[in-house]
Parts: C-alpha cells; sequence; structure tokens
C-alpha cells in the first residue's frame, strides 16, 4: 500500500511542475545554429504585443489514485510589420506567438527594427532531444528560442545581423 500511495504522491508533484527544469540562471546569447530550422526569417517591426493566458486541465492517473490539476499557460502574440523577408513566404503584417521565457521587456522590442527566425506550427523543427522551448500550441508561426539562450529576435543593424544574413546567404 505504500508503495502505491508514493506513486501516487509522485505522479501527482509531477503535475504541479509546470515548466521545465533549467540549469541556467541567465540567458547565454544567440544561438546562431538554431537559423536553420527556421521556416521564416524577416526583418520587420513588432507591433500590437499583448500577453495571453491559457488554462488546460491535466489528469494522471495510477491504479488507485487520480489526479487533476489546472496548469496555466502565459505566452504572447505580436504583429510583425514586416519590412523584409530573408528566407521564407512572408509579407505585409503576419501574427506570432512566442513563449518569452525570458520575460523581454515590449517596450524594448517595439524600438526599432528586429530580425525575427520563426518556425511553422507543422513544421518538425529541432530534435525534441533538442534544447529549445516547446512551441506554444497555436496555428501561428513560433518564435524560435533555445533553452538557456536569447530568442532568435536581434536587433537591426547589428553584427548579429550580419552574421544571420552570412548564413542564409550560403544556405
Amino acid at each position: 500500500m505504500n508503495s502505491k500511495f508514493f506513486a501516487a504522491v509522485a505522479v501527482g508533484l509531477s503535475l504541479f511542475a509546470t515548466q521545465q527544469a533549467q540549469a541556467c540562471l541567465v540567458a547565454g546569447g544567440v544561438r546562431f545554429q538554431y537559423i536553420q530550422f527556421a521556416d521564416v526569417v524577416v526583418i520587420g517591426k513588432i507591433e500590437n504585443y499583448r500577453k495571453i493566458m491559457t488554462v488546460q486541465t491535466v489528469v494522471a492517473t495510477t491504479e488507485s489514485l487520480e489526479v487533476e490539476r489546472s496548469v496555466q499557460n502565459e505566452y504572447v502574440s505580436f504583429d510583425i510589420l514586416i519590412q523584409e523577408t530573408l528566407r521564407g513566404d512572408a509579407v505585409g503584417r503576419i501574427s506570432v506567438v512566442w513563449k518569452n521565457d525570458r520575460r523581454l521587456d515590449p517596450a524594448s522590442l517595439a524600438k526599432g527594427s528586429k530580425l525575427i527566425a520563426l518556425i511553422a506550427p507543422d513544421s518538425p523543427g529541432p530534435d525534441p532531444s533538442e534544447d529549445v522551448l516547446p512551441r506554444v500550441e497555436s496555428e501561428l508561426m513560433s518564435v524560435i528560442e533555445p533553452l538557456c539562450a536569447l530568442p532568435l529576435i536581434l536587433t537591426v543593424p547589428s553584427e548579429d545581423e550580419q552574421h544571420v544574413r552570412e548564413m542564409l546567404a550560403y544556405d
């Protein structure tokens, strides 16, 4: 009986861990190698930044116990007024989603143009074992954000932007 109880408690506790464990306390730099997974890379202005909260019910069952918990997920959505498309097919204005694990300041994102790497919802993307934040469940493209690294939202003009342009030229 004790083993069943401890198994049930373990399942219950796992439901309460709503975010991936991260060993990093501070974001590293840009991981340029993740550009290879981008379906679309654009330069544009970020507008209409908004936070979105969803609630999902998660249920786990063992032989003797069923645990149910509501889990809140927070992400952001914003529009990109596209000035230039470096990869893929995007023009005009598009809406995208982003996990925003680093909680970057919306005001700083709205200043000037940004180079933004996006992955389509149906794209296979990185191998699941890669250290990339899970994508938001959405029909919209997502900003690529590796764990413990900066999201692929880069200031324009910058050396980082030039580096990405060079990478895409050899693609």
